[in-house]
Parts: C-alpha cells; structure tokens; sequence
C-alpha cells in the first residue's frame, strides 16, 4: 500500500506542531482522549476501509521528517490515553458523572514519560513486523494497545 506524504495525510500537524507549546499537556491529553474514543479506534479487530495499519503507522514511526514523526506520536498517545481514560472511569448512572475505577487493560507506571510510551510502542512494533512482516496489515490502534498490555500488564 503506498503512503502519502505525511503532509497530505496530516495537513494542520505541522501548524499544530507550532502551536502546541501554548496548550496545557493536561488539555491536549483530554482532547486527544475524547477524540479517540469517539471514534471508537479500537473497536473491532478487523481493518476498516481507510483505517491505519501498524505498516502506515511504521512508516510514520521510522521517518526523520518532523511532521510524520509528530502524526506518530500523536497517534500513539491519543490510542494509549483514549484506552486509558476507557478503562480508568465510568460513568455514574445515578451522578451523571465519571467515577475512577481500577484500571484492567494495560498499567504504565505512574508518570511514565510520553516520550517513553511512544519509544516503547514503536521499537516493539518496529521487532514484530520484522519478525512477522504480515502483521503490517493489521489496524495501528489494536497493534498500540497490544503493545501496551503486553509491557505494562496490569497487576491481577
């Protein structure tokens, strides 16, 4: 499958790039969450027409151009925080409001540096597809969250 340049795919990352220094990390976080799981990224394990393969995010991943590897990071945290902020709430029926609950899916240790998740997410991805090229095929976001609750399982 042939990739479009990351600045076809992604045109407002570069200016949003620019911009980001100016936003609390606290608020990107949650917007990126919320985005996430309106789109419901993870939910079937089947690729969607149009959607990421862990091959397209691999090709984000491993580029020195500025703006692909921005699109990577993005795509990254915006799966592990929206699975997160998922799995760490529900809402209350009786309160109308979100109750934090224990977390299941995966568990970074607290404060684990963005920089270190995305690390984490793309050297993995980068030894499963070299091992099973196959896997390229399979959606980005379920290849993120495997990743993931395979690193930082989550204590029973």
């Amino acid at each position: 499958m042939h990739v479009a340049r990351p600045e076809k795919l992604f045109p407002i990352f570069r200016q949003a790039q620019q911009s980001l220094e100016s936003y609390p990390m606290r608020l990107i976080s949650k917007a990126a969450s919320i985005l996430i799981l309106l789109c419901g990224a993870v939910s079937s394990p089947a690729r969607a027409d149009g959607e990421m393969t862990a091959g397209d995010l691999s090709s984000l991943c491993s580029t020195t151009d500025q703006v692909a590897s921005t699109a990577c990071r993005f795509y990254i945290l915006g799966i592990v925080q929206g699975v997160g902020l998922g799995d760490g709430a529900y809402l209350d029926a009786t309160t109308r409001h979100l109750q934090e609950r224990k977390r299941t899916i995966f568990c970074p240790p607290e404060n684990t540096p963005q920089a270190q998740m995305v690390a984490v997410v793309r050297d993995t991805m980068k030894l499963d597809l070299g091992a099973y090229p196959d896997d390229r095929k399979l959606p980005a976001a379920s290849t993120i969250v495997g990743v993931m609750v395979h690193k930082f399982p989550c204590p029973k």
